[in-house]
């Protein structure tokens, strides 16, 4: 699958040979730890060389991986979630330099890592990741300057301008994308975000955080908001907890345009002084919440056309679509490739490993989407042809005898696939209401699948 993926991008053959087999090991293992995803001694070290080595520009890893995406997303509408997460290595704390340029103090401000924020695309159409158009990593200064002054910095000197720097750089290499829809949290409410992202081919879609002043409007965004009419209704799954299960939630409909006023900040005075947006609220009704918890309630802003309750419908499922960047790094984590097990000894190889790890954690990611057989996509986009294959000879395996017991995709479908692999990660299609699997159900399937596949390699190689 991942063959070419560094063609060009390194001094040498052998170095692109390396990074994909890395890859392809920890696709392989489901795990990015060197010493379980390496097969002996010999292919160990060579990892461990290539991951310390100077000559590697970990920006070149992400150029590769940006060119990969950039090849699928061709003539596609795309959406780019994007978020930030920590990495933190305070377990192997002993082993790592706090002298080390790569790594710093991460959210609690005593444990070593780093942060990485990702974009990931996703086809509009049918809700399949793509690949990891842009990436961002930086660590923190163990002593800040007490005299920094952070809210009177410029947006381009302040940690969040990532936002910023990682929408442009994701809308640039998607150059030959049909149409981007950048997507971001309450922490991507930034006014430089409206006003330097969208252009004719890209929009901007961020869920409110702040309650903006509006130009020509004695009334704030949250007022104005709160006093529009409804305009439609929608439903939406509502994911559950250890607390609480998935329910259907009945949401209210609210839109219109408004003029956001230019911020009070240092900086900002750069910047146009007003920029017009669409507003929609999706609120919970009263009656559809459980008992003791607050009706749901997203407050979004938006560069696209929002003219009917259809439009703003659509908005709102895209933002909901930001849960796979969380899906993503969650796969990239404890439950999934445990990158923060990793032990190397520098934080320039830990974070190589992240960048690399992210192309396996897409792998997984895919399989999850592609479940469902809704669109049709070829399971040639994830498995070579030898894979499927030997998953052709274990579909017996896996199906029981009954009829909700077989494999109901066709074998051209990726869901197909993906049902084979859930039911080796242990998942049960028996009971009607069984939800679907989950990215550590197909983590857990893959890595079942792989061992077989490896022991059935060694029993064609031995004949008949």
């Amino acid at each position: 699958m991942f063959e070419n993926l560094f063609t060009g991008f390194f001094r040498d053959r052998r170095l692109e040979a390396r990074g994909h087999q890395i890859i392809q090991a920890i696709c392989e293992k489901k795990v990015a730890i060197a010493n379980r995803y390496c097969q002996n001694a010999t292919e160990e070290m060579g990892n461990r060389r290539f991951m310390s080595n100077p000559g590697i520009d970990n920006q070149d890893i992400q150029k590769a991986l940006a060119a990969w995406c950039r090849e699928r997303a061709s003539g596609k509408v795309v959406l780019i979630p994007q978020d930030s997460s920590e990495f933190n290595y305070q377990s192997h704390a002993g082993r790592l330099s706090k002298d080390d340029p790569h790594l710093g103090p991460v959210g609690n401000g005593r444990d070593i890592g780093f942060f990485a924020h990702v974009a990931l695309a996703v086809d509009a159409a049918t809700g399949f990741p793509l690949g990891i158009p842009a990436m961002e990593t930086w660590s923190r200064e163990w002593e800040p300057d007490p005299a920094r002054d952070y809210k009177n910095l410029t947006v381009e000197e302040k940690e969040s301008y990532r936002w910023i720097a990682c929408a442009l750089e994701a809308k640039a290499c998607l150059a030959e994308a049909q149409h981007v829809v950048i997507i971001g949290d309450r922490e991507s409410d930034i006014y430089e975000v409206f006003t330097r992202v969208p252009d004719a081919r890209c929009d901007v879609l961020v869920r409110c955080a702040q309650d903006r002043r509006l130009a020509g409007r004695e009334e704030s965004l949250f007022a104005y908001l709160a006093a529009l009419p409804v305009r439609g209704e929608m439903t939406a799954t509502i994911r559950g907890n250890k607390q609480r299960a998935d329910r259907e939630a009945r949401l209210e409909i609210r839109f219109g345009t408004v003029r956001l006023a230019r911020p009070a900040r240092r900086g900002a005075e750069s910047g146009p002084p007003e920029v017009e947006i669409q507003v929609i609220e999706i609120r919970e009704k009263a009656a559809s919440a459980p008992a003791g918890e607050d009706p749901i309630r997203w407050r979004l802003a938006t560069t696209l056309p929002v003219a009917s309750a259809a439009e703003a419908e659509q908005a709102a499922r895209w933002y909901a679509g930001r849960w796979w960047i969380e899906e993503l790094f969650r796969t990239l984590k404890r439950e999934g490739l445990n990158v923060e097990a990793a032990q190397y000894e520098s934080g320039r190889a830990l974070q190589r490993l992240v960048h690399l790890a992210l192309q396996a954690a897409l792998r997984i990611l895919q399989l999850t989407r592609g479940r469902d057989g809704k669109f049709p996509i070829p399971p040639e986009t994830v498995f070579t042809p030898e894979e499927l294959a030997c998953q052709e000879k274990l579909l017996p395996r896996v199906e029981g005898k009954t009829a909700k017991q077989k494999n109901p995709y066709p074998r051209t479908n990726l869901a197909w696939s993906a049902w084979i692999i859930a039911r080796l990660g242990g998942w049960k299609t028996v009971y009607a209401k069984k939800a679907p699997p989950g990215v550590i159900t197909m983590k857990r399937g893959l890595e079942c699948f792989y061992q077989l596949f490896a022991g059935w390699q060694i029993a064609n190689s031995l004949g008949p």
